[in-house]
C-alpha cells in the first residue's frame, strides 16, 4: 500500500473520531453532528485526500512538507472537535485556546505543507479551480493584515461574540473568518519573509492582538455572557502571553532572515 493511501486512511479514520466521541460521550456531546460540523469534517477529509493524492503525483512535495501539513490538519481538527469545542462553549479561556489554534498554530503549519503545490499536483494544470484557489494568494500585505486584525477585533465585540455562543451558524462564521484571514496573513508573512514587509506585518498584528488581550485582561467586569471575570482574565492572558511570544518569535526570525538577505 502506497504512502499516500496510508495517509488518506489514517486521516479519514481520525476524521471519524469526533462523531464517535459525540455518539458515546456525555449528554453535552451525545447529539448527532450538525450540518455545519459535518461540512467542516467533510472539508477536512477532502483536503486530506487531495493532499495524499498529490504526494504521489507532485515532485515538489517532500516528507517534511507532508509532516507539516498533517500537523496543521490535526491541529485544525483538534480546534473544532468536541473534546475541545464542547467545553469551550462554557469557558472563555478554552474558547481563546481554540481561537489561537485556528489563527496561530494551524495556518503556518498548513502553509509549510505547501498546499497550493499539492492542489496543483492533484488537479489538471489548467483547472479553473486551481486558478480560483490562486486568487487569494495575490492579496496585498496591507489588506491581509487589515482583514485579520478586523476579524480579531470585530468578533470580540460583546454582542457578536455572544451571538456566536447562541447560534451555531454565527459561531461557524466566526471560526471560519479567524482561520481564513489568518491563512492570508501567514501566507503574506511567509511570502515576504526575506523583506521588511513580513516584520512589519507581524509587528502590526502583535500590537493589535496585544491591545485586545490587555483590554480583556484588565476589564473591570465580564464582557461576555456566561464568563466570570477570572475566566475572562485567563482568556486574555492566553491571547497575550503564549500567543504574543509566538508572534514575537516569528517576528525575530523574520528579522533575522531580513538581516541575512541584506547586502553586506
Amino acid at each position: 500500500m502506497g504512502a499516500d493511501v496510508r495517509l488518506t486512511l489514517v486521516l479519514l479514520a481520525l476524521q471519524a473520531w469526533p462523531g464517535a466521541v459525540r455518539a458515546h460521550g456525555d449528554a453535552a456531546t451525545s447529539s448527532a453532528l450538525g450540518s455545519i460540523d459535518l461540512l467542516a469534517f467533510l472539508a477536512l477529509a477532502s483536503a486530506a485526500a487531495i493532499y495524499a493524492r498529490a504526494l504521489r503525483r507532485s515532485r515538489a512535495l517532500r516528507p517534511r512538507h507532508a509532516a507539516a501539513f498533517a500537523a496543521g490538519w490535526l491541529v485544525l481538527l483538534l480546534a473544532i472537535a468536541p473534546p475541545l469545542d464542547a467545553p469551550a462553549a462554557a469557558s472563555f479561556a478554552l474558547h481563546m485556546v481554540e481561537h489561537e489554534l485556528l489563527m496561530l498554530i494551524a495556518p503556518p503549519l498548513l502553509i509549510l505543507g505547501r498546499p497550493y503545490a499539492a492542489l496543483a499536483g492533484a488537479l489538471p494544470r489548467h483547472s479553473r479551480l486551481l486558478a480560483l484557489a490562486a486568487w487569494p494568494l495575490r492579496t496585498p500585505p496591507s489588506a491581509a493584515v487589515a482583514l485579520h486584525a478586523a476579524a480579531l477585533w470585530v468578533w470580540h465585540l460583546p454582542r457578536l461574540f455572544n451571538a456566536g455562543l447562541e447560534s451555531e451558524v454565527i459561531h461557524a462564521l466566526q471560526h471560519a473568518s479567524f482561520f481564513w484571514t489568518a491563512l492570508l496573513f501567514w501566507w503574506v508573512v511567509f511570502r515576504r519573509v526575506s523583506s521588511g514587509v513580513a516584520v512589519l506585518c507581524l509587528l502590526v498584528m502583535l500590537i493589535a492582538s496585544g491591545a485586545l488581550a490587555a483590554l480583556l485582561t484588565f476589564a473591570p467586569a465580564p464582557l461576555y455572557a456566561g464568563a466570570t471575570l477570572h475566566d475572562q482574565q485567563l482568556g486574555g492572558l492566553v491571547m497575550w502571553v503564549p500567543a504574543g511570544y509566538a508572534m514575537l518569535l516569528a517576528g525575530l526570525l523574520a528579522f533575522h532572515r531580513l538581516l541575512r538577505a541584506s547586502p553586506a
